[in-house]
């Protein structure tokens, strides 16, 4: 199902305040690359190729296409790829690893260049606030999605894929040959394992990585603070927002007294 972006979205944050700062102080926010992740199962890292035991008509379709992108990069003739089908190449196992390999290695090197900023359109997940925000000491900073855009000054924002299995190799050749240079990235570094579906995450993708991107001056529309999050903090982070001098909301938390959610509480 297609999701449509957001009015708003939402970036967790622990209670650090070179992380908050970046955003509040420095007016930018960060892009990293997906290679450097914490969790290595994040992004999809490898593709699915076909059971070689119970190829569909489909399946040998895609293997002849893939042959003849290996004839392109390898620089051989159109009948060489024909042959390796012919002469059932793509049965080998050892074969078949061969290009798991290489695959792999291509998708890490694009990652290595791709920069990736993560968000969510929830505010207020009770497990996201205690893993990413610090147990609640941290704040959540909402954005209006319609500013959040890279340095052409264009919105890329695309929803993550929650699914438990790899690109097969026919999504793989679909992306490569995309005229759409936004194909590849997003079947690759916003496709995670159904566990984090509950973060209903969204990304904002540049390139190089490793860069901060400046903010529009009204992108920020409110900051709402953890209930845990200490005094000190919340009236330095208060500070910052007064001397941007922009309408920006401030949000208290609290437990609810009945429930596993929070309450928030506009000023």
């Amino acid at each position: 199902m297609t999701r449509t972006v957001p009015q708003h979205l939402y970036k967790y944050l622990p209670d650090r305040l070179d992380r908050i700062g970046d955003i509040l102080v420095h007016n930018h926010i960060h892009f990293s690359s997906p290679v450097e992740f914490n969790d290595p199962f994040d992004c999809a890292r490898g593709i699915r190729f076909p059971d070689p035991a119970n190829l569909t008509k489909q399946d040998e379709d895609n293997w002849k296409k893939y042959f003849q992108h290996l004839a392109t990069l390898a620089n051989y003739k159109e009948a060489a790829a024909d042959n390796a089908f012919l002469t059932g190449k793509h049965k080998n196992a050892l074969f078949i690893a061969e290009c798991e390999d290489e695959i792999e290695k291509g998708i890490t090197n694009y990652g290595k260049g791709q920069g990736i900023s993560c968000f969510t359109d929830s505010p207020s997940s009770v497990s996201m606030w205690a893993q990413y925000a610090s147990n609640h000491r941290g704040v959540v900073i909402e954005f209006n999605s319609d500013m959040l855009k890279d340095d052409q000054g264009k919105v890329k924002s695309f929803p993550v894929e929650y699914i438990d299995t790899y690109p097969s190799l026919g999504e793989y050749l679909e992306a490569i040959h995309s005229v759409d240079p936004l194909d590849f990235p997003k079947l690759f570094f916003c496709r995670k394992s159904k566990e984090w579906e509950r973060e209903q995450e969204w990304r904002l993708f540049t390139r190089p990585p490793n860069k901060f991107l400046d903010l529009p001056r009204c992108a920020i529309t409110r900051i709402v603070f953890g209930f845990r999050m200490p005094p000190a903090t919340k009236n330095l982070i208060e500070e910052w927002v007064r001397n941007r001098n922009m309408p920006i909301q401030l949000v208290d938390t609290v437990p609810s007294p009945d429930k596993f959610e929070m309450i928030m509480r506009n000023r």
